[in-house]
């Protein structure tokens, strides 16, 4: 018999984890440490807490969710650091959970002209965003950001309701200053 060879304090840790869980999380199979719920990432290191302390949403601990915008250079000038920028967007996608929470996401990819190339939908999919930025867009000289800025606020943010307290987040990524306007 396995339990003869652990003593009575060996067996109540090996049926419960050594800490209590948060709230969204449980303890892991091994039986030695918090694990967050699927749906939810670890942030208990941020606050030098144990595995599993505090697990969040990852959309602002809104159950809401956010509406995200990235503006995305695809000028001649970015082409050197592309291959970054598709990286920190894979991660960024990854951290606000995009296919498992209630968070949005539109890609607006400009150079000397901005286009949405993937509207605000209620459920965007991670994959598609990152198959339409794996696919390199012809590189256009100038870096528009003005036109960029003008698309997330006239084809996004304007066609959202006017009463809506769900956060809205932009985020530019370039190489640098704009070079047409």
């Amino acid at each position: 018999n396995i339990n003869s060879f652990f003593s009575a304090d060996e067996k109540v840790h090996l049926k419960k984890c050594a800490y209590t869980c948060g709230q969204s999380a449980q303890c892991s199979e091994n039986k030695l440490r918090c694990a967050c719920l699927k749906g939810y990432v670890d942030v208990s290191a941020v606050d030098k807490k144990p595995a599993g302390s505090i697990c969040t949403r990852c959309n602002n601990s809104r159950p809401i969710g956010t509406d995200y915008v990235l503006l995305f250079d695809e000028s001649k000038s970015a082409i050197k650091g592309r291959q970054a920028m598709v990286n920190f967007v894979s991660t960024f996608l990854k951290f606000i959970d995009l296919d498992n929470s209630d968070n949005r996401f539109a890609l607006v990819q400009f150079s000397g002209l901005a286009k949405l190339t993937a509207p605000l939908a209620p459920k965007a999919n991670m994959q598609d965003i990152m198959d339409i930025l794996k696919q390199p867009k012809t590189q256009g000289i100038a870096t528009n950001t003005v036109e960029a800025l003008q698309a997330a606020n006239d084809e996004v943010y304007a066609l959202l309701p006017t009463n809506s307290t769900r956060p809205r987040v932009t985020i530019l990524l370039t190489d640098g200053a704009p070079t047409s306007f």
